[in-house]
């Protein structure tokens, strides 16, 4: 994916001006073709991070829970 993105900006003038939108940050004007390439590039690179980001937080979340056991374990059965 990398490389069709890359072919995508050789192909184009290197002296054109990048122009983003103000608020989303998308691609417009002449670049508007790059915003689904670079999206996709952007959604497999990122993919790894995400899966353990959201693994890391769950043993978080339970050692927590461990903690409060192991120091509070007349409060274990509460809820």
């Amino acid at each position: 994916m990398k490389k069709q993105v890359a072919q995508t900006v050789n192909s184009d003038s290197v002296s054109e001006k990048m122009s983003l939108h103000l608020i989303t940050l998308a691609f417009c004007r002449g670049q508007g073709h790059l915003e689904k390439p670079f999206m996709d590039d952007y959604f497999v690179a990122s993919l790894p991070i995400v899966r353990f980001s959201c693994f890391f937080a769950c043993l978080i979340y339970a050692s927590f829970g461990l903690l409060d056991a192991l120091l509070i374990p007349e409060k274990k059965y509460i809820f």
